[in-house]
């Protein structure tokens, strides 16, 4: 995980942080799964994706909470709500 003013810091962190590791697990002889890593960005911003790569693969990005209901500003209070209606809802079936 990398945290930056921009996306481009978080960026540049984040592929720090990924090349740190592999040479971590080379030193040790540990593989890690190409296919299974992904890159989430949680922005408000738009901006241009810019790849990281793990052993020259360039990991996959994944769409940040498809279907999920968050506001602007990226909390759950919005998703928590919704979910705790519909919980009632169950509740108030069971007791009919």
């Amino acid at each position: 995980m990398a945290v930056g003013d921009s996306v481009e810091e978080a960026t540049e962190k984040l592929q720090r942080a990924v090349d740190k590791e592999n040479n971590w697990t080379r030193k040790w002889l540990l593989k890690l799964n190409e296919v299974k890593s992904v890159h989430v960005d949680f922005t408000n911003k738009r901006y241009q994706r810019i790849p990281i790569t793990r052993n020259d693969k360039v990991i996959r990005k994944k769409k940040t909470n498809r279907g999920k209901t968050r506001d602007a500003k990226l909390r759950w209070k919005a998703l928590v709500k919704k979910k705790k209606k519909k919980k009632k809802k169950k509740k108030k079936k069971k007791i009919n």
